[in-house]
């Protein structure tokens, strides 16, 4: 019996330190920027990034993502005529490594990655480094954080981000004289261990081109360290 209890205490222990903390406490606010304060403590992880347009079969580009501590390194898979060229972000600016003529660019945030997908969409430092809070407004549905930018290196003056229990479900991008840019819906949620939740698929559209809509998803996350001499625009040659 004193075994099958021990078992049971040791069970309980596990579940609760790989589950989310009861959010029950803490209102919708709370647990937003929770999980925007919680990206600030990411661990270093990789992923597998595909990015292609909603309800066609057309080409599809492929990337490998590694993130460690705010900094990011996107690798191209394919297309063929694509791989091996490489993007690395680092507090918000960006640069691009061409295998073939072994030289290494500055990027805008704002540049074109794929479809209506910016490099700024997939590769940026945690929200909170970039955009401060300046107004949220609760309601059945959730929470609407309003964020502005904090300096040039934004990619947008303004986002509206919508979430649910911690999740973020829907954000609007705007300029910083308030035209808006593009807007995404976010799903298939995965809780990561250091405690944020992240979408695994977003639909990204934009208003010049509402016909066509951009899809992101992720697979195959895991912890995984990458060697930090990677992260350094002079060493992307390097990157595999």
């Amino acid at each position: 019996m004193q075994t099958r209890h021990n078992r049971f205490l040791l069970l309980s222990v596990l579940v609760l330190n790989v589950m989310p903390l009861s959010l029950g406490a803490q209102s919708q606010a709370e647990q937003a920027l929770s999980t925007l304060q919680k990206a600030d403590e990411a661990q270093p992880f990789q992923a597998k990034v595909s990015v292609g347009t909603l309800g066609e079969e057309g080409e599809r580009h492929e990337f490998l993502l590694r993130a460690h501590e705010g900094k990011e390194i996107l690798v191209y898979q394919a297309p063929a005529r694509e791989k091996g060229k490489v993007i690395l972000q680092i507090e918000g600016r960006y640069w691009m490594h061409f295998p073939k003529i072994s030289r290494t660019m500055i990027l805008s945030p704002v540049g074109t990655l794929a479809g209506s997908v910016s490099n700024g969409d997939l590769l940026q430092p945690p929200l909170l480094t970039l955009y401060r809070l300046e107004q949220q407004e609760e309601s059945e549905e959730g929470v609407v954080l309003k964020l502005l930018a904090k300096n040039p290196d934004a990619p947008y003056g303004q986002i509206e981000a919508r979430f649910q229990d911690g999740k973020m479900l829907k954000a609007q991008f705007f300029t910083r004289s308030g035209i808006l840019v593009k807007s995404a819906q976010y799903s298939q949620h995965f809780f990561l261990p250091w405690g944020a939740w992240i979408p695994q698929k977003a639909e990204i559209s934009s208003p010049l081109n509402q016909e066509k809509t951009s899809v992101i998803e992720l697979s195959d996350m895991k912890i995984q360290a990458s060697p930090l001499a990677w992260f350094n625009p002079n060493n992307l040659g390097r990157v595999r």
